[in-house]
């Protein structure tokens, strides 16, 4: 039997350990599942096909929820139909946008208080700040990965 060249270099005894500590970790590695609802987003699952990369379904130990989307270069008429409603967690959330530089503009409203943000991006929200955002600009592509800490993600 032929074993991988990497691999090869170790030995028998060495693989024997590799292969223990590769099953310890076996479920860390698996497939993002589709999200099907979003609350407090209208139209945004339906058109950008968000992936949840990680829950407690996925991963029972999870201590995030988070999730991922891309946006295509979008007209301004078209940009209204994605704001968010306000909205309050139990947990943190970190909300990124990644494109080049100027690709997106977005309005986020914390607590009454209003911040622009382009790309590239973090808004933090800590647990218990009412918000919502706005898209105002999408340029070129973006991608938008979400994290909620704790889990799940929840609605106070």
């Amino acid at each position: 039997m032929k074993k991988s060249f990497i691999l090869s270099n170790y030995g028998e005894d060495k693989l024997r350990l590799f292969s223990k500590m590769a099953k310890k970790y076996v479920g860390n590695v698996f497939k993002p599942k589709p999200e099907e609802v979003l609350p407090g987003h209208p139209g945004l699952v339906e058109l950008f096909k968000p992936l949840i990369m990680v829950d407690k379904q996925l991963y029972p130990d999870s201590k995030l929820w988070v999730h991922m989307y891309h946006i295509p270069k979008m007209k301004k008429e078209d940009l209204p139909k994605f704001k968010s409603n306000m909205q309050v967690h139990d947990a943190d959330e970190i909300h990124m946008t990644m494109g080049p530089e100027g690709a997106a503009k977005a309005r986020w409203i914390l607590e009454g208080e209003e911040y622009i943000a382009g790309t590239p991006s973090t808004t933090y929200i800590p647990a218990g700040v009412k918000h919502s955002n706005e898209w105002l600009e999408i340029n070129e592509p973006v991608t938008i990965a979400v994290a909620i800490l704790q889990g799940e993600r929840r609605l106070l």
